[in-house]
């Protein structure tokens, strides 16, 4: 019986010391972003050995109720708190959910929100073709970016004063480009498939920007040969406010773009807010036939797209382009590139070997 009693005490104690539970320590709060509806801030705190989950609580220094969270191993989130307050917040560990062991709530914390602050409008435009021989089909890429505060798109069209889209080659279902979404100052990225959704007319068709992530089409172009040139309109859905949080769009068609015969080529665009804001930009080209487009090994090169390393089969001398030509880097390489510097858009690179010279398009986004 002695023995029994023992056991069952030794049992007691074993399971009282596994049911200690810390509170998390270090509570601090960093900005994220400030929209036009909320003030985001990111709330962390040194992580409990042991958890299985945590909760936290805030709520205005005012108000006499909490607001909860659960956060599932994660000591670090943002969330979006109303503007121009003052809040306090603490968290306790779930060291076992099944049997409700909890921490007691760390100390406390404060952080007051910001006030929204808008900002002009001004978005940035970019395009750029794949190569500049004239009578000849080229991959043409743009990209649109806007500042955190700025007023939302609510259209964009762009224009060329020649060239033509071959729309007479596409079929419904053809893959013609891709794309790559930022948007909520960088909360929600996404890569795009291009796909032809509907021919219209020999000089006009609607692309589909199919989700790869979710499978869904979350958008679409309008592509068609009009006055001689091109134009492009991007339908944007309506986000519900008159701000944007910051976003970038980079967009390219494949092998689509007919380059006119020789002369300038003007790319222009007509950007207009929702608040009824209106920007224009204007690119220039110059299309020239004593040049012919080279054939050439491809370079085997990956990930492309990419934004940090690039690796490839071959070791040389490497030459870096940006998308009108202009010569950035030549270098030994063997086998990699850091790319880290490069801001986003269109590039070439260029591997010269003892044997052969390998070239590709590479992507940076």
């Amino acid at each position: 019986m002695k023995n029994f009693m023992w056991i069952i005490a030794f049992v007691y104690c074993l399971n009282s010391f596994g049911q200690n539970c810390d509170a998390p320590s270090n509570p601090s709060v960093l900005d994220s972003l400030t929209t036009q509806n909320y003030d985001w801030k990111k709330l962390q705190f040194q992580s409990v050995s042991g958890s299985e989950e945590y909760r936290l609580r805030f709520k205005k220094i005012s108000s006499t109720s909490w607001e909860y969270r659960m956060m599932h191993m994660d000591t670090s989130k943002a969330f979006g708190f109303d503007l121009n307050e003052t809040y306090i917040w603490n968290a306790k560990a779930w060291c076992d959910t099944s049997n409700n062991v909890t921490s007691s709530w760390s100390i406390q914390d404060t952080f007051t929100t910001n006030s929204f602050i808008p900002i002009s409008f001004s978005p940035i435009f970019e395009i750029s073709l794949s190569h500049l021989v004239c009578d000849s089909t080229a991959d043409l890429m743009f990209t649109l970016a806007q500042d955190p505060n700025e007023p939302d798109i609510a259209t964009s069209a762009i224009f060329s004063s020649a060239g033509s889209f071959t729309i007479n080659t596409l079929n419904d279902g053809d893959v013609v480009g891709e794309a790559f979404l930022m948007a909520g100052g960088g909360f929600y990225e996404f890569d795009y498939t291009l796909i032809v959704d509907q021919i219209i007319s020999p000089d006009e068709a609607i692309i589909a920007m199919y989700n790869d992530s979710t499978g869904v089409i979350d958008g679409s172009f309008s592509i068609k040969n009009d006055n001689g040139g091109i134009k492009i309109v991007n339908n944007i859905p309506d986000d519900g406010n008159f701000y944007t949080s910051g976003n970038s769009s980079q967009v390219i068609f494949y092998n689509l773009f007919l380059n006119p015969g020789p002369g300038n080529l003007d790319f222009y665009t007509s950007i207009q807010s929702e608040l009824f804001d209106n920007e224009t930009h204007t690119i220039d080209y110059l299309i020239s036939c004593f040049n012919e487009v080279d054939s050439w090994q491809t370079l085997i090169c990956y990930p492309n797209p990419t934004s940090e390393i690039l690796f490839f089969e071959e070791s040389g001398t490497l030459t870096l382009f940006n998308s009108k030509g202009q010569m950035l880097l030549k270098t030994k390489a063997n086998n990699f590139l850091d790319v880290r510097d490069y801001k986003r858009g269109l590039y070439y690179v260029h591997l010269q070997t003892k044997k052969s010279l390998f070239k590709t398009k590479l992507v940076l986004r």
